[in-house]
């Protein structure tokens, strides 16, 4: 194994996709009316679907869950469309030879693996951290610590953390190196290439 650890934000980074917001909150509006948990928009109180949802405590039954899981059908239809940045192949191929890689998504699990293979990088990533395991949580930087603790032997200062600018917060909180990527000097994965090798 090797004896450093990289770790990429997923999305807006490795991969690109459209997640419909528009079709997410017609979703969640179509429910909660269905399931008369409201009886028209305005009982939304001025929050969104997905804001009202997120924020809702009062489900009755299995509601909760069927509601994630038709969001997570979504998502992954979204996640099937994904894109890579044009270099990225080469330069995990290239990174990969020397570090031990690791993504966070914000997506939920279900569709990842197949995002990954149709960019043509899923062979180079040796470890996913879905969104459902760290994006309700009320730690941030909790994606970071379940990704370090699955390669115990990789010690803390020979982690690097290459994430989107609104994430440093994460890396500082751990101690671990980041690289701010779409911000000067980091504004390709190219970039992150030649600061690592």
């Amino acid at each position: 194994m090797r004896d450093k650890g990289l770790i990429f934000d997923l999305e807006d980074i490795l991969i690109f996709y459209d997640l419909n917001k528009e079709a997410q909150n017609q979703l969640i509006l179509d429910f909660l009316l269905s399931r008369k948990y409201i009886f028209d928009a305005e009982d939304l109180a001025e929050k969104t679907p997905l804001e009202f949802a997120d924020s809702f405590q009062g489900w009755r039954g299995n509601d909760g869950i069927m509601l994630d899981e038709e969001i997570a059908k979504l998502q992954r239809q979204a996640l099937m469309s994904a894109v890579g940045d044009p270099q990225v192949s080469g330069v995990l191929q290239v990174l990969s030879a020397k570090y031990t890689v690791a993504v966070i998504s914000r997506s939920r699990g279900d569709g990842i693996v197949k995002a990954l293979a149709n960019v043509g990088i899923r062979g180079f990533v040796n470890f996913i951290v879905p969104g459902e395991s760290w994006k309700d949580k009320e730690e941030p930087g909790l994606a970071l610590d379940i990704a370090m603790a699955k390669f115990p032997a990789i010690k803390t200062r020979d982690w690097v953390y290459v994430g989107l600018p609104t994430h440093e917060a994460w890396a500082e909180s751990r101690n671990i190196r980041f690289l701010s990527y779409g911000q000067e000097p980091f504004t390709s994965l190219e970039d992150i290439m030649e600061e690592l090798m």
